[in-house]
């Protein structure tokens, strides 16, 4: 089975699933590496989804697991029927979703729902904020005289990995990525 038929069957059920109030990105860019996730779904929290079709190799998944393991709260790797043995390289935290074709139609079977990411890194999460996004994050925070304008990118991210809790820069960081106006053309909005 082809890429592009899971992906358009994920993308019916992703969209069945997280029909309200959601952002669905394909081809989500991971910062701190040269990953990308094949769908992210931005709402209540960052649920990323890796598809690996019968035609894909298993080569890139160690390492993709391990950055998608910094910044998503939870992942679903979504197998094509031949890559039944890549559930052993992917931690006990991220779903597992095999699809297989029957009747000519590709359908969806939930092997292992994700459950909550426990190593996310901070850092990383901040960095999908623009500078000026965690600057008013910052200011939303009551840390506005912390702020000068000779401070450099870096400077600014610590002053908000100190000063923020993580669960508080995890829901501005949804919610800001949710309602970025100049988000990518092929973003869904449910």
């Amino acid at each position: 089975m082809r890429d592009i038929d899971i992906r358009v069957a994920l993308r019916k059920e992703v969209i069945a699933e997280f029909s309200c109030d959601s952002l669905i990105v394909d081809e989500f860019v991971v910062p701190g590496g040269n990953a990308r996730i094949d769908m992210a779904v931005v709402n209540g929290a960052l649920h990323g989804f890796e598809i690996k079709s019968d035609a894909d190799t298993l080569r890139r998944l160690k390492g993709q697991s391990e950055a998608y393991g910094l910044i998503f709260d939870h992942v679903t790797l979504v197998l094509g029927g031949r890559h039944e043995r890549a559930i052993a390289h992917v931690p006990d935290w991220w779903g597992i979703y095999e699809v297989c074709k029957h009747d000519a139609e590709v359908q969806i079977e939930r092997m292992r729902e994700s459950s909550q990411n426990p190593t996310l890194d901070p850092a990383l999460v901040l960095r999908l904020l623009w500078r000026a996004e965690v600057e008013a994050m910052l200011r939303q925070s009551g840390a506005e005289e912390c702020l000068s304008p000779k401070l450099k990118a870096y400077e600014v991210d610590r002053l908000a990995l100190d000063l923020v809790p993580l669960s508080d820069i995890k829901a501005y960081v949804r919610e800001t990525l949710k309602h970025r106006p100049t988000w990518r053309l092929d973003a869904i909005r449910t």
